[in-house]
């Protein structure tokens, strides 16, 4: 009787080895999106959580609260509680460590962060233009828990976008009552009704 022969010829292998490498070829590109827009998505979610970390002490503490960018390509930020006469974390550092309350190092990077103070860029319709220039600042928060010196030199709007890669953009919207939100000004794919659409404001 003569034995079967057991395993793969080198014609399957090949074919096996050929399939494979072109869904490989077909998904990189999709799992470098992905990569690039959870970069992003984080970033956003960093620097939301650290304004209403910022907001939440001002009122708590009945001072001035400023939630500080430090870094125009990562979300690099620091909140801290100014001191009379300071008016930067860095000098209200300088004064005195203690009062940093809490700051996130560059864990979000490989992103492109621009700011504006002007509130009319939160209009829905204004959402879709992206920032130019105007590396980010901050904004500090009265005791109100409200942003000081809104519309003139307190960040009103943030962008968070990819640095290396072209994709996805977030906006963090600071409003002259405080609230802070973090939305997709994404029309194509978003319906306006989506709560995580700009249109929705």
């Amino acid at each position: 009787m003569p034995r079967l022969a057991k395993g793969f010829s080198l014609i399957e292998l090949m074919v096996t080895i050929a399939v494979a490498a072109i869904m490989l070829a077909l998904a990189v590109p999709n799992f470098r999106e992905w990569i690039n827009n959870s970069r992003i998505r984080s970033a956003a979610e960093s620097i939301q959580n650290g304004l209403r970390v910022a907001r939440n002490e001002a009122a708590q503490r009945g001072s001035p609260t400023r939630f500080e960018l430090t870094s125009a390509s990562a979300a690099t930020w620091t909140v801290c509680q100014l001191p009379t006469g300071t008016t930067t974390c860095t000098a209200a550092k300088a004064a005195n460590a203690a009062n940093v309350i809490e700051q996130r190092d560059a864990t979000e990077s490989l992103v492109t962060l621009t700011g504006s103070t002007s509130s009319a860029m939160q209009d829905k319709t204004k959402t879709g233009t992206v920032l130019t220039g105007g590396v980010p600042g901050g904004v500090t928060f009265n005791a109100l828990a409200r942003p000081q010196g809104f519309n003139t030199t307190a960040l009103a709007r943030i962008d968070v976008a990819g640095k290396v890669t072209a994709g996805r953009r977030l906006v963090v919207l600071i409003y002259a009552g405080g609230q802070v939100r973090a939305c997709d000004p994404d029309t194509t794919n978003l319906a306006s009704t989506d709560a995580q659409s700009c249109q929705t404001n």
